[in-house]
């Protein structure tokens, strides 16, 4: 099914827990959440945090909601070499993705980015 509005921005993150409990080991939940809405557009379990996790995730979401118009994630180099200087210009414009510079990726760990699962 797919939703006849453009998201605006999606929200990315993943934690590693014991989803399973005493059924399994730590697993990594990579989520992906409508920030306007607050709905889990994408999510899916993988054995650590990795790139390809979140692409897929991401996949999912694009597919049934559309590409949205913005990301917000947190510093991990996933998405952000180390190594990368940029100027506060380039952060705010979004210039921080490494593999999905199409998108404008928000560092979420800023006080003018409060998201919805922080302000909740």
């Amino acid at each position: 099914m797919t939703v006849n509005r453009k998201p605006e921005c999606f929200e990315i993150d993943a934690s590693p827990y014991a989803w399973l409990e005493d059924r399994g080991g730590e697993l990594t939940l990579h989520g992906i959440i409508d920030d306007a809405t607050g709905m889990v557009v994408g999510a899916l379990f993988r054995p650590t945090e990795t790139r390809e996790g979140y692409f897929s995730a991401m996949n999912e979401a694009i597919q049934q909601y559309g590409i949205p118009l913005g990301i917000y994630s947190d510093r991990h180099t996933i998405f952000r070499s180390p190594k990368e200087t940029l100027t506060l210009e380039q952060e705010l414009a979004g210039q921080t993705a490494t593999d999905v510079r199409r998108f404008p990726i928000i560092n979420k760990s800023r006080p003018e980015y409060m998201t919805f699962s922080q302000n909740s």
